[in-house]
């Protein structure tokens, strides 16, 4: 995204499922939606490993789902197996 400053991300928790996708997909729960600059294609390729590890981690799916404040959302998903991007040494 053009002269967006920084990586941001939004999470969705529907009490029901929801659809999504195409005709006959699964319906969901959780919906991550992120807002990525120009700039961060390699965290944001980190991110979407992240929560393709995160979809298979039922525990840590259930603990989201079942998560009353930020807090421990934040909390949860501290759990997950980020890639962290090491800057390149000069």
């Amino acid at each position: 995204m053009a002269n967006l400053p920084q990586l941001s991300i939004a999470l969705g928790r529907a009490v029901t499922p929801l659809p999504w996708g195409p005709k006959g997909a699964r319906p969901v729960r959780l919906i991550f939606l992120l807002a990525v600059p120009e700039y961060a294609t390699t965290e944001h390729l980190n991110l979407m490993s992240g929560f393709s590890r995160l979809h298979k981690e039922p525990r840590l799916i259930s603990r989201l789902l079942a998560a009353t404040d930020t807090f421990e959302i934040l909390r949860v998903l501290t759990e997950v197996r980020w890639r962290v991007h090491s800057p390149t040494p000069a």
